[in-house]
């Protein structure tokens, strides 16, 4: 609860650091659901929202970490769920949004993508999650760039696109779009 965690993070002695809300993505703003289920995050909007609110006010700056296309989502959800989970957090206080692509490795991932209910998302679209998040200028915005192998795009422009994503993660701007004639 956001009481005891203010608790422990005043008792440090030095609250000049930035509290990290892990792997956030508002997959049901109806029912108010911050994490899917089988993350076991068990918080609401309204929880997240208070728990970002009183780290703010206490001077703590707020990084969140936001996934980028769940399972079973389209491509075009996946995109769409990103966005709208970095203009909540934005709309929260948080001062750094840190875009994390969904990917396989760890089992259960790999269990998903093998029944059909997973795939890992396009390289187009963690650019245009990214683009969007730094036009919003609500804040640094970053996409994670590990494992990147596991994106799924065409080869012919696969490295420009890297090199983009990895350029507006640097200079905190949207760069110009790559052009390819093959995709």
């Amino acid at each position: 609860d956001a009481q005891a965690l203010l608790a422990v993070i005043n008792s440090l002695p030095q609250r000049d650091f930035e509290k990290r809300l892990h792997k956030i993505c508002v997959s049901d703003p109806v029912q108010g659901t911050l994490a899917v289920a089988w993350l076991y995050k068990q918080m609401t909007l309204p929880q997240y929202q208070h728990a970002v609110e009183s780290l703010v006010a206490n001077d703590i700056r707020v990084r969140t970490f936001i996934l980028v296309k769940p399972p079973s989502l389209s491509e075009s959800e996946g995109v769409h769920w990103a966005v709208e989970s970095m203009k909540f957090a934005f709309d929260c206080g948080v001062e750094c949004c840190s875009m994390v692509p969904m990917r396989s490795g760890n089992g259960v991932m790999d269990q998903l993508r093998n029944s059909g209910k997973f795939t890992p998302p396009e390289i187009t679209s963690l650019e245009q999650v990214l683009a969007i998040g730094l036009q919003m200028k609500r804040g640094r915005v970053f996409m994670d760039l590990w494992d990147s192998e596991q994106w799924l795009g065409a080869a012919c422009c696969r490295q420009q696109r890297l090199k983009r994503i990895a350029g507006m993660n640097d200079q905190q701007r949207v760069l110009p779009e790559v052009q390819c004639d093959s995709c």
